[in-house]
């Protein structure tokens, strides 16, 4: 997904792309409630096979998230169609006609809407363990092309049995892992926001909840640089394995040149770990240095 974004985005000029935004007056505006609302929704749709709402149900959402967020008063009905109506201007919900003679409509996420979902659901649930786990996936589909290609020496073969599995299967599991590390990214941010929260707070408990954040995290990162490390040489192997049965066959360049492209992925993968690793251990250094100084 992240290489088709790229793509369709190289294939435009930046002139054009913010004329393109600018033209279609693309905005987005949601708040903590408001996203709570979007994705009420999306549980709701889930139990419909059709994936569509009525209007009833958007408000029964909209009820509950204010609930929540004790926001229950007597403009809940007003308030609920304000925000039905933001969503269908925010192309996060489309409205479609039911009954034109009673005036009813349903309602369907929009695949904006449904890629915000995702994304903070994705967010929430992402770890070091599920890294690993895409990690081992690549691995089995490597060791499955690499059989294909020991199959049978054939173009047809490689065409039908080894390319697939490293263009839409390994190339896939990479992409998921580049956005579960840009998910991690995240939460070490959310992280030094914590310690820079407890910094202002009472010195001695600050001081024991800073060290315990830093440490944490500290060997989640080595544990995951430890995965990477351990992963990378096994993949690196399989897709050497591969190009090495492409050489010497220019009807298998492509192939070869995929291997390539993959390798240079999960270079930028591995580096990622280490880069982690050493800019944490600077930021650890700097808080420490921090304390001290101001005790």
């Amino acid at each position: 997904m992240t290489d088709v974004v790229s793509m369709a985005t190289a294939e435009r000029t930046l002139p054009e792309l913010v004329g393109w935004v600018r033209q279609e007056g693309l905005a987005l505006n949601l708040s903590n409630d408001r996203l709570a609302f979007l994705i009420a929704i999306s549980a709701l749709s889930r139990d419909d096979e059709s994936h569509e709402l009525t209007e009833l149900a958007l408000h029964d959402a909209f009820g509950y998230v204010s609930q929540i967020f004790g926001q229950m008063d007597e403009t809940l009905v007003h308030r609920a169609n304000n925000a039905i109506n933001e969503f269908v201007r925010q192309k996060l919900l489309s409205r479609f006609n039911a009954d034109p003679v009673e005036g009813e409509s349903l309602y369907r996420l929009t695949r904006l809407a449904v890629t915000i979902v995702e994304f903070y659901v994705e967010q929430k649930e992402v770890s070091s363990i599920k890294l690993s786990l895409l990690l081992e996936q690549v691995a089995s589909e490597l060791t499955k092309a690499f059989a294909a290609a020991r199959e049978d020496d054939a173009l047809s073969h490689w065409n039908e049995q080894v390319y697939p599995r490293l263009k839409f299967s390994v190339e896939e599991i990479l992409a998921r892992i580049d956005l579960t590390q840009r998910a991690m990214d995240e939460h070490q941010n959310q992280v030094k926001g914590e310690i820079a929260d407890l910094l202002n707070q009472e010195w001695t408990q600050a001081i024991h909840s800073c060290e315990k954040l830093l440490r944490e995290t500290g060997q989640t990162l080595r544990e995951l640089q430890d995965t990477l490390d351990a992963a990378g040489h096994k993949l690196q192997a399989g897709l050497l394995n591969i190009q090495e049965a492409c050489q010497g066959r220019d009807e298998l360049r492509h192939i070869e040149e995929l291997t390539h492209t993959l390798q240079g992925r999960l270079d930028a993968i591995i580096s990622w770990g280490q880069q982690c690793i050493e800019l944490w251990a600077r930021y650890d250094r700097h808080v420490h240095k921090f304390i001290r100084t101001a005790i």
